[in-house]
């Protein structure tokens, strides 16, 4: 199994809230859609409400990262949902890049994610 790709500027990540005190650690396993060419560089944010949790620049030497952020033990949206938003810069489709067929906006794909009490 390889994982999802982000098909647009926006994509979330709707989690529970995790009752936990002191809140958990989060990590994402993501690489981004870039191109030494036509499509160098991708910003990625994570926010949770209004909140910037994380940030993180993918290029053609550094195109996957893990992405560790912590969210609250309760829900960021309300006390039991944390909707974590991911924010891409600049999605580009393979075919408008000269790379493939796929029409879509890649940005980021996740590979996984990991969730620490």
């Amino acid at each position: 199994d390889w994982g999802v790709w982000s098909a647009a500027e926006h994509a979330w990540l709707v989690l529970p809230s995790f009752e936990s005190p002191q809140g958990v650690k989060v990590t994402l396993d993501a690489q981004a859609f870039v191109t030494p060419d036509r499509h160098a560089s991708v910003h990625l944010e994570v926010y949770c409400a209004t909140t910037l949790l994380a940030s993180t620049k993918f290029d053609p030497s550094h195109s996957s990262a893990k992405i560790q952020f912590a969210l609250p033990g309760r829900g960021c949206v309300d006390e039991k949902v944390n909707a974590v938003e991911l924010v891409i810069s600049e999605p580009a489709s393979p075919k408008d890049v000269g790379v493939g067929e796929d029409p879509r906006k890649l940005g980021v794909a996740l590979r996984s994610i990991r969730i620490e009490h």
